[in-house]
């Protein structure tokens, strides 16, 4: 089975770290990472201003990827998790098993839980300033990074920034397409939150109540951030194939 990621706010594929790398070591498959319009690849591409539309972009050029009989996953993060959410709710054929991570919705938190007011300093500094100070704000809200690793990480991010800006009416318009999102009714894939009890940026209790009300199981890192996949990417690797064989086709191994 392979893996389709999807990455948050105003991240491309690029900000993966090793992730991607120990997901194909443990399941065997390269996993698939598609950039929003407006990102990374999709650099000038006009971005969508409901995650609805994203979905239907991101899967115009999804299906091209699957082969007959080719089964798939999906893993969001952030505003990926929402696309995910509703991707399994509106397409379930396309996947087999559905993991968000650190999600929010309109109808399942309040503003200041969905962005800690605490953020609101911060991403006023991200506004001014060099990109690495805004690089490194960035990583100080949605990792638990620090020391060498925050330093390193920092470096890496200015330098893809740099090469790749996004332009300040695609964080716009994916802002506004994030801000209205509201949950499904149901889904129809078996799907897994994980949820980082030591994220700054959205409070965990959102992922909570996301789970309850789709009736989805929890998978909680004591401490981890926002971006888990940064922060502990063995750990997440380690959930996501507990999750899979637990759910896993009978003709499939994770």
């Amino acid at each position: 089975m392979r893996w389709l990621l999807l990455k948050g706010l105003v991240r491309d594929a690029r900000h993966t770290g090793e992730f991607p790398a120990l997901l194909q070591a443990r399941m065997g498959h390269a996993p698939l990472s598609l950039d929003h319009a407006g990102v990374g690849t999709q650099l000038g591409f006009p971005a969508p201003t409901t995650v609805a539309g994203m979905t239907e972009d991101l899967r115009a050029r999804f299906l091209p990827h699957r082969k007959p009989g080719e089964r798939w996953g999906i893993l969001g993060v952030s505003l990926g998790g929402m696309v995910a959410l509703d991707w399994m709710a509106r397409h379930p054929e396309d996947f087999s098993h559905g993991v968000v991570v650190n999600t929010s919705a309109a109808d399942a938190g309040f503003p200041w839980e969905r962005l800690r007011y605490q953020r609101a300093r911060d991403l006023a500094r991200c506004a001014v300033g060099s990109d690495a100070a805004r690089e490194r704000t960035i990583l100080g809200m949605t990792t638990r990074l620090s020391g060498a690793a925050l330093e390193e990480a920092t470096r890496t991010w200015t330098q893809l920034a740099v090469e790749r800006p996004v332009p300040p009416d695609v964080a716009a318009r994916q802002l506004a397409a994030g801000l209205r999102f509201t949950l499904p009714q149901r889904l129809y894939v078996p799907a897994l939150v994980m949820v980082g009890r030591g994220d700054r940026l959205v409070h965990p209790a959102i992922s909570d109540r996301i789970a309850s009300r789709l009736r989805l199981p929890v998978a909680s890192h004591p401490d981890g951030g926002h971006d888990l996949p940064l922060d502990d990417p063995h750990w997440v690797v380690d959930q996501l194939a507990t999750f899979v064989g637990r759910h896993a086709h009978p003709t499939e191994a994770a």
